[in-house]
């Protein structure tokens, strides 16, 4: 019979005969699951040490663990204000606590795991300035948090909530967010898995990275800095803190400020495309409007122009309507296009020629009243030619209810003629988080692209039936592996140009510390073949300052005859 079998009989007993209820610990109450085993008991006179405060209550932590791994020694207590007798509370003092076990997950916030705290608390205030109990090492010398297996990463980072914990030698693993919350991987990334050449950590089919650790600044400051940046505490390279879990993720608190300590990636460039190449990217702009850009358009101006050295066709994602997101029936975007051709030019670049097909408004989804949508950037100056106006891909099928048409055009290069088809599948809004209550996660938005999916690959087999040649370039909101993915490649259908690269380089966007791809180049067999170059440029997503949260890709090509 376990421990927690034990304490619940013995509390039972007790409330039936009026007896002394037996001690409970801090571990009692955490139990080696997720969930406390004494949710909704009345507990009395649990101990502990006060470890961290914040404004909503107080973590606090038994000196004097059990020795089972699986069951934390630390807990969180829910008093607002923080107070014993009338003072504030304050690491090192000793407490006893009377209240109610429970689990909390906040009303507006189903779909997380709960956390195990203490409500409806009476406060006693046994003695000041304890020492405090050790912090756990995370990662070499300590414990090692799983590097593949999920739910193993849930159960690992569980057992230790409400405890203090400390990282060695962090190493950012994303950028600073504008929350100001950083993931980092202990020991400089060490014993990380997926661990790509620039030093973040790429999301595979079979590996979440759960070694990830979000450092949140609830109790303390968090530096602004790039991936693969060291971080220090106090001048030493560590962070230590409370580890607590909300907002679907669980975090490390620092109970001091932390600071960059060097290191962190440079923006990346490529060389311009000879005079027998073909160079084509897609960029998302991430909500683009010329109105309301303010130092991102000439940002983004200077990234086509100088990193991805001003391609021949640019796919563009995310273009809004002239008067971004106010909602007042605008759907042109005629004046943000011609702002960006010239700030363009201001950079130093060609003069560019855009088209794209306006939405009906309200109808493509996105930011309300903003009409994103694609649209596509040539260069006539290196002998590309539009054939005829643009049009839209299979516009009146259900996939495409609330999401971006893709719009495609007939192109020729110096008399060669092909087919672009620009895309920005929906987005993984309302998918499960990978931290969250439901395991595994389930990934609800994927048969919406899917259905997307399927459409441009009906679309682009009447086009390879008739001989042509084809290019599928864009924002397609899913990983390689994936499904959506799959039915545009299969039976050899289109060739995923990024594939070529090594399975950690693949990746164009940085979400909760795991790098990823959502952008892509696709291309039939025979411009597959010419394809001389294919590959993300990092000027993006890997850094606290973007002028979008996308990195473009760009593929070349020795371009074949008429």
């Amino acid at each position: 019979m376990s421990r927690s079998t034990l304490l619940l009989s013995a509390l039972a007993a007790c409330a039936a005969t009026g007896g002394v209820p037996p001690v409970v610990r801090i571990h009692d109450i955490q139990g080696a699951g997720q969930r406390s085993p004494l949710a909704g008991r009345e507990l009395r006179d649990v101990r502990g040490l006060v470890t961290a405060v914040g404004p909503h209550g107080f973590w606090m932590q038994d000196p004097d663990p059990d020795g089972d791994a699986a069951t934390s020694e630390g807990l969180f207590v829910h008093l607002d204000p923080p107070r014993a007798n009338g003072d504030p509370l304050q690491a090192g003092d000793e407490v006893a606590v009377d209240g109610i076990a429970g689990e909390y997950v906040p009303p507006n916030r189903s779909g997380q795991l709960p956390v195990t705290q203490l409500d409806r608390v009476a406060l006693r205030l046994v003695a000041r300035g304890r020492p405090l109990p050790p912090a756990t090492r995370l990662g070499r010398g300590g414990r090692q948090p799983p590097t593949e297996s999920l739910q193993a990463g849930l159960d690992f980072w569980e057992s230790l909530e409400g405890m203090l914990v400390e990282v060695a030698d962090p190493v950012a693993c994303s950028p600073t967010s504008g929350l100001s919350e950083l993931w980092v991987l202990a020991d400089a990334g060490a014993d990380a898995t997926g661990r790509n050449a620039r030093g973040g950590v790429t999301l595979r089919a079979a590996d979440t990275n759960p070694e990830r650790i979000l450092l949140g600044p609830a109790l303390a400051r968090i530096a602004r800095v790039d991936v693969g940046a060291r971080l220090s505490q106090a001048g030493a390279p560590l962070v230590r803190g409370v580890l607590d879990y909300a907002f679907a993720n669980f975090r490390l608190l620092p109970t001091a400020p932390v600071e960059a300590a060097g290191g962190g990636v440079l923006p990346e460039t490529v060389r311009p495309a000879a005079a027998d190449e073909l160079s084509v990217a897609c960029f998302n702009l991430e909500n683009f409007s010329a109105g309301a850009a303010g130092s991102r358009l000439a940002d983004l101006a200077r990234l086509l122009v100088v990193n991805l050295a001003a391609p021949d066709l640019v796919t563009l994602e995310e273009m809004q309507d002239d008067s971004g997101p106010t909602k007042d029936g605008a759907v042109s975007s005629e004046r943000n296009a011609r702002a960006f051709i010239e700030a363009i030019a201001a950079a130093g670049g060609p003069a560019y020629r855009y088209a794209d097909i306006a939405p009906a408004d309200g109808a493509d989804g996105g930011a309300p009243g903003a009409n994103i949508r694609c649209g596509l950037l040539w260069r006539e100056d290196r002998g590309l030619r539009l054939s005829a106006p643009p049009a839209l891909v299979a516009p009146l099928e259900a996939c495409w209810k609330d999401s971006r048409k893709p719009l495609a055009a007939e192109l020729s290069w110096r008399g060669a003629p092909f087919t672009v088809i620009a895309c920005h599948f929906t987005s993984k809004s309302g998918d499960d988080p990978l931290a969250g209550e439901r395991q595994p996660p389930v990934r609800s938005s994927e048969p919406h692209r899917l259905a997307q999916a399927r459409a441009v690959r009906a679309f682009a087999d009447g086009i390879l039936a008739g001989g042509g040649r084809l290019l599928v370039l864009g924002d397609l909101n899913d990983f390689g592996f994936s499904e959506p993915l799959r039915a545009l490649t299969a039976d050899g259908g289109l060739a995923d140009l990024i594939a070529r690269l090594p399975e950690l380089e693949r990746y164009t966007y940085v979400w909760q510390g795991n790098s990823q791809q959502l952008d892509h180049v696709l291309a039939n067999a025979e411009l597959a073949a010419h394809c001389i170059e294919a590959r993300p440029v990092h000027v993006n997503c890997e850094f606290a300052a973007q002028a979008s949260d996308h990195d473009p890709v760009l593929a070349r090509f020795r371009w074949p005859g008429p």
